[in-house]
């Protein structure tokens, strides 16, 4: 049950969560305004450059399930003040990266914590707001998403043009710095913890065996043109298949012994599940490509 403070602060609480959804979307957005930056400042690889885009989203989506699971098990004020603590440290990291290598190490960490904190925004709303108040809290959700994407474009431009006491690209990522702890004390002071009354166990076959073989399936075709296509690109591309193959197995075989798996292959047996996704999937790949493409096209091709 919500304390009364609680109650009378919800609206309050709902602006300190929305500082998840805000900062793990601009975060993707806002590289690929800076790409050209950092690529000429740290020296990258063309390979190297798409891996910093990369990492942060395979990290974030591999783990984004599991987190959820962790707010219901552990609490989702907890997890949420985790998530953006270490989503603080990982923006200063990658801010203060002296090399390629650095920033991708930081990125991944960033796309953990993104998916420790994101998870507890949409159960949060719902323990917080009763149901006459909650499709408006949710509205202001999906405002807060659209918002992030334009505003990680357009800002990061200008950060980068004002280039900031001469740091050129780092302001992207320290400008978190702010967020982050403004969001962590008032986390602190305003949501109330909560969890799952039915809490579901984690899946740490399945995440292992989903990253590997998302990695083997990815990291060649980031990195294989530039290698001259070596003969492990091609290796880790055919070893993907059967890796990813295992999961669905692995996950089935979960099911059938009733445990709680990453993935619900049940639900794949809804149609308009299946178109839901098959739309989505065609939305992002696109967008995403698009945009990445786009600012590359602009900053170096121009």
């Amino acid at each position: 049950m919500l304390t009364r403070a609680a109650e009378r602060t919800r609206w309050l609480a709902l602006s300190v969560v929305l500082a998840a959804p805000l900062m793990a979307i601009f975060d993707q957005f806002v590289v690929n305004v800076a790409i050209a930056t950092m690529q000429r400042d740290l020296h990258a690889t063309f390979a190297q450059i798409q891996l910093v885009v990369a990492a942060y989203a395979l990290a974030y989506a591999v783990t984004l399930v599991t987190g959820g699971r962790l707010g219901d098990i552990f609490g989702r004020k907890r997890l949420f003040m985790l998530g953006m603590a270490g989503f603080t440290v990982a923006s200063a990291l990658c801010g203060l990266a002296p090399s390629p290598s650095v920033l991708i190490a930081a990125r991944v960490i960033q796309g953990l914590a993104a998916a420790m904190m994101s998870p507890q925004v949409l159960a949060i709303i719902q323990v917080t707001f009763p149901p006459r108040e909650r499709g408006g809290a949710l509205a202001v959700y999906g405002a807060v998403l659209g918002s992030a994407g334009v505003l990680g474009q357009v800002l990061g431009g200008l950060i980068i043009r004002a280039n900031i006491l001469g740091l050129g690209w780092r302001p992207v990522f320290l400008v978190n710095l702010p967020v982050g702890i403004i969001a962590l004390t008032a986390a602190w002071r305003l949501l109330a913890e909560s969890r799952a009354p039915h809490t579901r166990k984690l899946d740490p076959g399945g995440v292992a065996i989903l990253s590997a073989g998302l990695f083997l399936f990815t990291f060649p075709l980031v990195v294989g043109r530039d290698s001259g296509w070596p003969w492990w690109a091609w290796l880790c591309l055919a070893a993907s298949v059967p890796v990813l193959a295992g999961f669905v197995v692995f996950e089935r075989t979960m099911s059938a012994r009733g445990g709680s798996p990453l993935l619900e292959l049940r639900l794949f047996r809804n149609r308009t599940f299946r178109g839901g996704l098959f739309v989505t999937l065609v939305f992002y790949g696109t967008n995403a490509g698009y945009f990445l493409g786009l600012a590359l096209y602009l900053e170096i091709g121009l």
